[in-house]
């Protein structure tokens, strides 16, 4: 049968029951993702440049407790966001087979794009570890899960007017969604996923392959799934215990900022998440040039802003 590049009426409706089924399978992906428990906090590191800026010196001035979640063209892994394309199954294939062939799944050639903030639940873990000595007299802030928006996602229809898949009415109107995701590693939870998947997708694919220009069919699908390619690591970095902040926005979204760089670097405002409440541990990284100087120069930040009382602040291992 010649492909056809309108869709009659009852592919139009198979098509948006697809959809349906395709969106209802992501939110209820992302919230068995969402982090129930952190006995010892949502771990972020953060280079010294920035602790300044989070935490003034003169109390006067407000602190700025959010954090960044950047763009995800910046990473330089190689391997973000492929783990579900990446296995041996054909319901991997089935989804690579809307992402593959095209560059513009999450990349900046797509009007779209996935942003990110990484914290992890493991204080001494290799992430945490790996980013202080990356960072320049790194600090790891240990925030209180209760400074996250960890509510599940209503069954209600959402549309993309900020973002395909909300979890809850965004408490800031200025910032991204506060829920924090745990990441997954597992091979096991890999398929599963690509189970809850397979249906709506392979209904896409009946219609997708009848029409002469599906382009636009496959980037609504990149658009509704592309939050959770990011929720998914490899095995071997199953120690680290990541958690993400993770947002898909219009290149036009009024949230995007840029930073300082040449050229500068697009990221989101996460609400106010560090230093919100009590149980807010700091602690200085042993390979900080000079610990002692940045633990009461963090006594002065803190004492300023009247946080002293309820941060802790030690020397990481």
């Amino acid at each position: 049968m010649k492909a056809r590049s309108i869709i009659d009426t009852s592919q139009r409706g198979a098509l948006a029951t697809a959809f349906d089924n395709l969106t209802a399978a992501v939110r209820a992906i992302k919230n068995d993702h969402i982090v129930e428990s952190a006995p010892g906090g949502a771990v972020y590191c953060a280079p010294w440049n920035m602790l300044e800026s989070i935490l003034p010196h003169d109390g006067d001035t407000p602190m700025a407790n959010h954090v960044r979640l950047y763009n995800v063209t910046y990473c330089t892994d190689a391997w973000e966001g492929r783990r579900l394309t990446e296995l041996d199954d054909d319901d991997a294939l089935l989804l690579s087979s809307f992402l593959s062939d095209t560059p513009t799944a999450v990349g900046p050639e797509s009007n779209y794009g996935v942003y990110l903030a990484s914290f992890s639940l493991a204080a001494d873990g290799p992430a945490a570890t790996r980013a202080s000595a990356e960072g320049d007299n790194p600090v790891q802030i240990a925030a209180a899960l209760s400074a996250f928006d960890q509510r599940r996602a209503s069954s209600k229809s959402l549309g993309p007017v900020r973002r395909p898949i909300l979890p809850g009415p965004l408490l800031d109107q200025g910032r991204a969604d506060g829920t924090l995701y745990r990441v997954k590693y597992e091979d096991a939870e890999v398929r599963e996923t690509l189970t809850r998947l397979r249906d709506p997708l392979a209904a896409i694919g009946v219609v997708s392959d009848k029409t002469a220009e599906p382009e636009a069919i496959y980037e609504l699908v990149r658009v509704i799934v592309s939050e959770v390619l990011h929720l998914y690591q490899y095995q071997e970095r199953r120690q680290e215990q990541e958690a993400r902040l993770v947002a898909n926005l219009p290149i036009s979204s009024p949230l995007i900022d840029i930073d300082e760089s040449d050229p500068g670097r697009l990221y989101l405002r996460s609400p106010d998440v560090l230093f919100t409440g009590g149980g807010t541990r700091i602690l200085v990284s042993p390979t900080c040039r000079d610990a002692a100087a940045a633990m009461i120069n963090l006594k002065h930040r803190l004492a300023r802003h009247g946080l002293l009382g309820t941060t802790t602040i030690g020397l990481g291992e």
